[in-house]
């Protein structure tokens, strides 16, 4: 399956332009405040991902920590190097990895790191 083929729930560290960007490109993205889950923890997004077959968009590297040490379930996750950057620098990342043609097989850890204007992907496949 393509990126572009997956729905999207966006941590609270996703800037609100890049959930804007996604949703105006017709990606189905939603943010964790639009489903009452600001200020919840990143075990319980990963659940909630799961049961609704989200891939989690995020800055933080703790999500791929907690799906391996606590064994959570998980469709996807996007992890976007490096972080907390103007969203134009995440809008210009996922632009160039939602043209890639990639394989991405549920469930997935992609971490997307962009630098030098060098966009980079590192995908893992879990089973």
């Amino acid at each position: 399956m393509n990126l572009n083929s997956f729905a999207f729930i966006c941590d609270e560290n996703i800037d609100l332009a890049v959930i804007e960007f996604l949703k105006s490109q017709g990606y189905n993205a939603i943010s964790v405040h639009e489903v009452g889950l600001n200020n919840s923890s990143d075990t319980e997004i990963l659940q909630h991902s799961f049961k609704n077959n989200l891939v989690v968009l995020t800055h933080d590297s703790d999500f791929g920590k907690i799906v391996y040490s606590q064994k959570v379930d998980f469709v996807g996750i996007v992890y976007l190097r490096p972080g907390h950057f103007q969203p134009s620098f995440t809008i210009t990342s996922l632009k160039t990895v939602f043209g890639y043609d990639l394989d991405f097989i549920p469930p997935f850890i992609a971490v997307i790191e962009q630098k030098d204007n060098i966009v980079k992907v590192r995908l893992r496949n879990s089973l």
